[in-house]
């Protein structure tokens, strides 16, 4: 039919107006993954890696005692083979000294004759000898002992230990900052809560009934919206199960936050009036997630207020 554009992605058929809108709604699908892209290597890039402070406290001390052990080894060594190199100098030094205290017994005595000095004579021949043949001897082999360097060491990861076990949020890319993760679990009231990602729109799809088809059922939620101009993070909290069953819930424990804005506020939360708690959230099928009686309307990327944000739902 003249006029109607058929799209070959969706299957379905538009006129010529309302295809340039549907051109533009891909359009910022696309942009919603390359920003969800950007977060990622925002994430992936900036952040420091993990530590383990008992595992390179460990290599360290072994380190340091290893260093101390081998050097009281070297030096003991040392000493030994200085001992076996002084042996022979000793020995000849025991025999020098002996035969320097006969000739001066003797000597003082005049007691000596002929055979006596040619005794004499022949025992400092025989010192002379030694004290000259002393360093020939004196050779010292020193063997030691393979160290397989290699395998010294064995690390390996604790099969106990969960990949995830220090993480806040698992699965999600807008939270990279840890400042946001523990403020959020602040204002949830618990410290260390893990949250589980079970709704992302540039991985779920950017409609309403996606976020429905993933998040129905599912309570005790925080929503975390990312604005495409400036990608500023809001948004909240409910403990009530979504649905879609055209109605608003109440819930006291309902809240809103705003983490990053254009105004430069500080990270804040905005807890719910009790008397307006019976409006807590609002569940309807052609929505996505309302806090209070503001929409998201049925496509999360049109121009509303909340235009062009890809959404995570954490719980």
């Amino acid at each position: 039919m003249s006029g109607i554009l058929s799209c070959k992605g969706c299957q379905r058929n538009f006129c010529q107006g309302h295809m340039s809108e549907h051109r533009q709604e891909l359009e910022d699908d696309f942009q919603g993954v390359l920003s969800d892209r950007d977060s990622l290597y925002q994430q992936i890039y900036s952040e420091t890696s993990s530590t383990d402070p008992q595992a390179f406290d460990y290599i360290t001390k072994w380190e340091r005692k290893t260093i101390e052990k081998i050097n009281m080894i070297a030096d003991q060594a040392r000493r030994q083979v200085q001992d076996l190199l002084d042996e022979k100098r000793l020995k000849v030094k025991e025999k020098y000294d002996q035969l320097s205290a006969e000739l001066r017994q003797r000597k003082e005595s005049s007691h000596f004759f002929e055979q006596d000095i040619e005794r004499l004579s022949k025992t400092l021949e025989q010192v002379k000898h030694d004290y000259e043949h002393k360093d020939k001897t004196a050779i010292v082999t020193v063997e030691a002992q393979t160290i397989d360097f290699d395998n010294i060491l064995r690390i390996t990861p604790n099969a106990k230990t969960n990949v995830h076990q220090n993480q806040l949020f698992v699965g999600g890319t807008l939270l990279a900052d840890k400042q946001h993760q523990s403020k959020l679990n602040e204002f949830y009231g618990k410290p260390h809560q893990q949250w589980e990602l079970i709704y992302k729109a540039t991985r779920d799809g950017f409609l309403a009934s996606n976020f429905h088809r993933q998040c129905d059922g599912k309570a005790k939620t925080m929503v975390v919206i990312q604005s495409k101009n400036g990608g500023y993070l809001f948004s909240g909290y409910t403990a009530a199960p979504w649905s879609s069953d055209q109605s608003f819930q109440t819930d006291q424990t309902a809240f809103i936050f705003t983490l990053t804005n254009p105004n430069d506020l500080p990270i804040t939360k905005f807890n719910i009036r009790p008397a307006e708690s019976k409006y807590a959230v609002y569940h309807a099928p052609q929505y996505g997630p309302i806090f209070g009686a503001y929409p998201v309307t049925n496509s999360l990327t049109t121009s509303s207020f909340y235009s062009h944000v890809p959404i995570s739902t954490l719980t």
